[in-house]
Parts: C-alpha cells; sequence; structure tokens
C-alpha cells in the first residue's frame, strides 16, 4: 500500500511538472516573442498662413491588432518627424505639440519649438519609443492616433509674416513584446497559471506531497 502511494504522489508530482513547466517551455520556443507592426504613411500638414496668431489642428488616426490580451504583452509606440518651416521676417514663435493617443488614452506628449526661422529650416526627427500601458490597449482592433496641434505667433503683435509651415509624420511603429510577469521563465501567453511563479507552485506541491505521504505512510 505504501509503495502505490509514493508511486501516485511522485506521478501527480511528474505530471505537474510536465502540465506547468516542461510543455510550456517546449511550446515557446517557436513562439515569436517580439513583433513589429509598421503603420503606412506618410501623414502630410502643409500650410502657409501670414497673420499674427495661427493656430491649428492635425489629426492622424491608425489601427492595429493585438492577438493576446494585454496583460501578456509590453506594446510600444513611436513615431518619427519631418518638419520644415520659414518666414520672412524674425519674431515668429512655432510651438508644435504632437500628441499620441491610444484608444482614447493618452500615452505621450512632445513639444517643438521654432524660433526666429527666415530661411528654410527643417529637422526630421525619430522620436524614442514609449510604453503603452495595459488600461490603454485591448485584445483585437486597436486605435492609434496623433493629435498635432500648431500655435504660431508673432513676438511683436503689431507685425505679421507670411509663413511656410510642412509637417510630416512618417514611421509609425508598434512594437509588442511577450513578457513573464511572474519570472518563472515561462512567457505569459503559454503560462497555465498566470500571476504565480510555477517553481514556487511546484515547491509547495513537493511539500504537500511529501506532508501527506508522511502522515499517510505512519497510519498505514
Amino acid at each position: 500500500m505504501k509503495k502505490k502511494l509514493i508511486t501516485f504522489l511522485v506521478s501527480l508530482f511528474f505530471l505537474v511538472t510536465l502540465a506547468i513547466v516542461l510543455f510550456p517551455l517546449l511550446s515557446q520556443t517557436n513562439l515569436q516573442k517580439v513583433s513589429n507592426t509598421i503603420i503606412p504613411g506618410p501623414y502630410l500638414y502643409e500650410k502657409e498662413f501670414s497673420q499674427e496668431r495661427f493656430n491649428d489642428i492635425y489629426s492622424q488616426t491608425a489601427s492595429y491588432q493585438l492577438e493576446n490580451p494585454p496583460s501578456e504583452l509590453d506594446v510600444y509606440a513611436t513615431f518619427g518627424a519631418d518638419m520644415k518651416t520659414s518666414s520672412l521676417v524674425k519674431g515668429r514663435v512655432t510651438v508644435i505639440n504632437f500628441t499620441l493617443i491610444s484608444n482614447g488614452f493618452q500615452v505621450r506628449s512632445i513639444e517643438e519649438n521654432w524660433v526666429n526661422i527666415t530661411s528654410i529650416s527643417g529637422a526630421t526627427v525619430t522620436y524614442d519609443e514609449k510604453l503603452i500601458t495595459s488600461n490603454a490597449l485591448k485584445k483585437g482592433l486597436n486605435v492609434l492616433s496623433i493629435n498635432v496641434n500648431i500655435t504660431s505667433y508673432m513676438v511683436d503683435p503689431n507685425q505679421s509674416s507670411p509663413t511656410y509651415l510642412y509637417i510630416k509624420i512618417v514611421d509609425i511603429s508598434i512594437k509588442t513584446v511577450s513578457v513573464d510577469r511572474d519570472n518563472d521563465a515561462i512567457l505569459d501567453a503559454l503560462d497555465p497559471v498566470k500571476g504565480i511563479n510555477n517553481y514556487h507552485l511546484l515547491l509547495a506541491l513537493l511539500i504537500v506531497e511529501i506532508s501527506v505521504g508522511f502522515y499517510l505512510g505512519r497510519r498505514l
């Protein structure tokens, strides 16, 4: 009877080990851990104006798919901007504010300032990746928006100057990274017991089995 009990407990431990450690570890060798999605562009804004104060808003929306729940992923967004401006006289300040929004939640805000630009001048910038928090994501279709708020004014309110402004949003990129939040080397996308370290669970099971086996062994 004791031999059967020991065989049962060892078999149970072995099967649980297969289910929550070995099979997931083998499965994740074929899982793509990092993927990049490039959202087609570019998105262009171009305007000429001369008034003392000029305000405008430009918005571009794009969509992408998440195959897994946000809890199983870290999702990063980045984009680039090609900007050019010129004004006939000095004294104009142009402020360009980029706001990145995911499913209605603000992710980041970036401000670019152009001061006293007379001859045509420009810059091409690729901004650092920004982590999108899980509350701003969902499994399936996600909507990413870039709002561009433009404010341009003359330092001297009695002046005006013909001004040219060009903004091209390029290289909108979404990077998804499969994560292991409970630090058991098993990615959450394949982890049968998410949120619990599988090795700690095995250790707890082993302690219980030893205790049960010792107790029953003394009574048999």
